[in-house]
């Protein structure tokens, strides 16, 4: 399939209903960048809304924000009738600091020296993602077959690991062998890498220097509970620190 670029207003380019399977832009933040009239404000619920026209149901939506003007993003994407899903966070090493120099501000006496190292602003590192969807027609099972269109590629995202040990702890108990038979998944569906997190980053120096490298391990300790007479016992496992069971490596 061949690629375009089409320039216009988004609320009014003549692409049909439901023709879009997922769709990711980056609006104005509405911070009045460097005094430019098309930043001064986050685009309301009409934009909103005609990108929920074209999307498919099911569609998933990724719309960058600003880390001081995302609540109204946010505010504006689910009033337009869309489901938030998640917020992502992209981290980056190339952000430059805008701070005013407080103690500068201040003509040169002892009271500026009081305020010498105090500024106005952090230096950027990350950026909101907004995950939304359009709701579904029907169940995530009914959109699929009838649209074409539902949920996240979980397995098309998995993030490759060095060493990518399968789940091998035992429960003892008859008929539960494993952590993953436990979740109805296969230990071998691991073996394409770590489920996809929220968090994404630019693979700068600086931010992977921020993730200590370390053992993933294996799960040592279980909570279990008896779920009924004739029911095997059951594990708890929202007691279970996300991520023990890869015996994997890395940051």
């Amino acid at each position: 399939m061949g690629q375009s670029v089409i320039q216009g207003d988004a609320r009014a380019l003549p692409f049909e209903d439901e023709s879009f399977t997922a769709i990711v832009t980056d609006p104005p933040y509405g911070l009045a960048f460097m005094g430019k009239s098309w930043d001064k404000a986050v685009p309301g619920i009409e934009y909103w809304t005609e990108i929920k026209r074209v999307l498919k149901p099911g569609g998933m939506l990724l719309a960058f924000g600003g880390t001081r003007t995302v609540h109204r993003l946010a505010c504006a994407i689910e009033d337009s009738g869309f489901e938030l899903r998640d917020t992502l966070m992209w981290l980056y090493g190339a952000g430059f600091p805008k701070s005013l120099n407080i103690s500068k501000a201040i003509a040169a006496s002892d009271d500026a020296k009081q305020w010498e190292g105090y500024g106005t602003g952090l230096k950027p590192a990350h950026e909101p993602i907004i995950l939304a969807m359009k709701p579904l027609r029907g169940t995530y099972a009914q959109n699929a077959l009838n649209e074409g269109v539902a949920g996240l590629n979980i397995d098309g995202c998995r993030i490759a690991t060095d060493e990518r040990g399968q789940s091998t702890v035992s429960s003892g108990l008859p008929g539960v062998t494993s952590f993953d038979n436990l979740n109805n998944r296969s230990s071998a569906s691991h073996n394409d890498g770590r489920f996809p997190a929220n968090v994404v980053h630019d693979g700068s120096e600086e931010v992977v220097g921020l993730f200590p490298q370390s053992g993933g391990g294996k799960a040592s300790s279980y909570n279990w509970e008896q779920s009924g007479n004739d029911n095997p016992v059951r594990m708890q496992r929202n007691h279970i620190k996300s991520g023990v069971h890869f015996g994997d490596s890395g940051s």
